[in-house]
């Protein structure tokens, strides 16, 4: 279940300076089971719909909020933001079976502030830059799994209401800043970031152990920079043209983790100046669309670069870079005073191309180690008809 609102209030302060505030409320919980749906070769009887695991969470975010925007003048303007943010969750797990019934709570107050400037120097010319700072706090299931009975919460119990979480939330200092030129047929945007975190969250397939011999979900420091170029050009009214690219780096600076994985076989190992797993160093996109009479056309094509799926950046097991090709159509088929019939098709990889999309490794034991990779999607199609009735 879900439910929450949104209050806000906009003013306007003299001719020069907006200002916007108010406050936002969600509320989340769900239950969560297993049931059995049947037993084969067991004598044992249990009753319809038995449930061998049940828990239940709920998750309250409280914030509250300050925009302003002041205008220097008609090509200069300053903005602000500042948000208080607080997240409430509890947990509360049923002992039933396997199960220990694990109950605790967990408390999370960011304040993330926003600094930017947007300034025109000439028509259709604009130049940007921005300074802000944010937290994430781990998902519920970086915490605990709790449909496996041997894991246990990622926790320290306290003496007050709220638990302490051995994963910590992630904090991140951003600065960019970026041009873009737009006219009637050319639109052009570049971008430059970095990304300063501390303790940035993992995936749970990249955790590992670190001296204390506990399970690990953050990582002390960590940088990502990079580019962004995005283009589109309107050939004429026939044919238009996307492209977007994106040029980074994602990089430990400050990791010390086992040297086998999570598996916890190994020594400690120093992964600082490696690259982090699971990010490309380039993705392109191109969208060439071609539209006529209410027809259109349009072919994609993607490229990702290579990428590690380990902290020591293993050449021999990276996932390769690949390009894979879509096409999309729509046209209509029937059309009058009763409706409109049209017929929209999509085929993502036009070429049946084999990927792999992400991957990592772990060890069953010391000179055992598998690398697991997710495929991507093979050539496969979607037609959609769609019939629009008209509105006398």
């Amino acid at each position: 279940m879900y439910m929450g609102h949104l209050l806000q209030y906009s003013i306007k302060i003299f001719s020069s300076l907006d200002l916007t505030f108010g406050s936002e409320t969600r509320f989340y919980q769900s239950d969560h089971f297993g049931r059995v749906i049947s037993l084969e070769n067991v004598e044992h009887i249990v009753p319809d719909k038995h449930k061998y695991y049940n828990s239940d969470s709920n998750k309250n975010t409280y914030s509250a909020f300050i925009h302003t925007l002041y205008s220097v003048n008609d090509r200069l303007k300053l903005l602000t933001d500042i948000r208080l943010l607080s997240h409430v969750y509890s947990f509360d797990q049923d002992a039933m079976g396997a199960f220990s019934g694990y109950r605790y709570k967990l408390r999370y107050v960011f304040l993330n502030p926003r600094f930017g400037i947007m300034w025109e120097p000439a028509d259709h010319f604009q130049l940007y830059a921005n300074l802000s700072a944010a937290n994430r706090e781990p998902a519920d299931s970086d915490i605990y799994d709790q449909s496996d009975p041997s894991a246990k919460p990622a926790i320290k119990i306290t003496n007050s209401a709220f638990a302490d979480p051995l994963i910590q939330d992630e904090k991140l200092v951003n600065a960019e800043i970026g041009v873009e030129y737009s006219k009637e047929f050319l639109a052009l945007s570049l971008n430059v970031y970095r990304m300063d975190f501390r303790d940035e969250l993992i995936p749970m397939d990249y955790r590992y152990r670190d001296d204390d011999n506990i399970l690990k979900g953050n990582v002390p420091k960590t940088v990502h920079t990079g580019i962004e170029i995005e283009t589109a050009y309107r050939v004429n009214r026939f044919v238009g043209i996307r492209a977007n690219m994106s040029l980074s780096k994602n990089t430990f600076i400050e990791f010390t983790g086992d040297a086998l994985g999570w598996g916890g076989y190994g020594t400690l190992a120093d992964y600082s100046g490696k690259r982090i797993p699971g990010y490309p160093s380039i993705m392109m996109n191109l969208i060439t669309n071609f539209s006529f009479n209410q027809h259109s056309l349009n072919l994609e094509m993607k490229y990702n670069g290579k990428q590690y799926i380990d902290f020591a950046n293993t050449e021999e097991s990276i996932i390769p870079s690949y390009t894979i090709v879509n096409l999309s159509f729509n046209m209509p088929l029937i059309s009058g005073s009763f409706g409109s019939l049209t017929l929209d098709g999509k085929i993502f990889n036009v070429f049946d191309t084999l990927y792999e999309t992400f991957g990592y490794n772990y060890y069953t034991d010391p000179e055992t180690r598998i690398d697991v990779y997710w495929p991507g999607g093979t050539r496969n199609y979607f037609l959609t008809l769609t019939w629009h009735f008209l509105n006398n």
